[in-house]
């Protein structure tokens, strides 16, 4: 195992190493996934006082490898307040494309829940979803399918083809969750899936369909969000819905 780089006592030394570093393979391979992944073994007060600080800099930089990789570090670190609110300010003034888009959608998705400013976080990642036709990550489907479901039907609609599967089968189960009656017509947005894409969204449907209220009414709990009172549809009514 090599040592971790020893971090330079300036913050422009510190900035300069990670530039270095942003296009290299991981030191440790074993122990990391990115080349600046040994800044999270860092002290805790070394990395609040300077690794933070920086990282929510470059989080903002033009270079969009250098903006993955703070978004990868910050990913790993403690939940903090103004990692988040930093970046929503960034997702909003900053054009994001490719793998720091898809790192960014995957940073604010991991931590809207309990946030105190879910409804927010929602909305900058339907936002985000509209910048190109990529489809979001994986867990942006979770956060807009219980919070934003009319943006969930737009990417949904948008998207709904090879490579699609998980996302729909996920956001469908959101709706079966929390938004009962919408789930037929979501379904309908779906029916360009392929067979084994159908039979997925099905199979997660019917988990979903056969959670008794109490556990609905813990999962709005959980979600911080309203139970829905409106009836569920039958497995077979989704099946006609997706045109299986």
């Amino acid at each position: 195992m090599m040592e971790d780089p020893e971090l330079p006592p300036t913050e422009s030394g510190l900035r300069a190493l990670l530039r270095q570093r942003a296009d290299t393979p991981p030191l440790n391979p074993h122990l990391d996934n990115g080349p600046w992944d040994f800044l999270t073994r860092a002290s805790a007060g070394i990395v609040e006082s300077r690794v933070r600080p920086l990282l929510h800099e470059l989080a903002g930089d033009d270079d969009a490898l250098v903006r993955q990789r703070a978004l990868e570090v910050l990913m790993q670190l403690p939940t903090r307040a103004e990692t988040i609110a930093r970046l929503l300010d960034l997702a909003r003034h900053k054009a994001w494309t490719g793998q720091a888009r898809t790192r960014l959608e995957h940073a604010l998705a991991n931590w809207c829940d309990g946030s105190g400013r879910e409804t927010e976080i929602a909305s900058v990642l339907a936002d985000l979803a509209q910048a190109d036709d990529r489809l979001p990550a994986a867990p942006v489907a979770v956060v807009l399918g219980v919070r934003a479901p009319d943006a969930a039907v737009s990417i949904v609609a948008r998207h709904a083809g090879p490579g699609a599967e998980a996302f729909s089968a996920d956001v469908a189960s959101m709706f079966a969750r929390f938004h009962p009656d919408r789930v037929l017509a979501l379904l309908g947005k779906m029916r360009a899936l392929s067979s084994s894409g159908k039979q997925r969204v099905l199979t997660q449907l019917k988990t979903d369909l056969a959670l008794p209220p109490d556990a609905r009414a813990r999962l709005a709990a959980v979600y911080g969000v309203t139970p829905s009172a409106s009836m569920l549809p039958t497995l077979e009514a989704c099946a006609a819905a997706l045109g299986v």
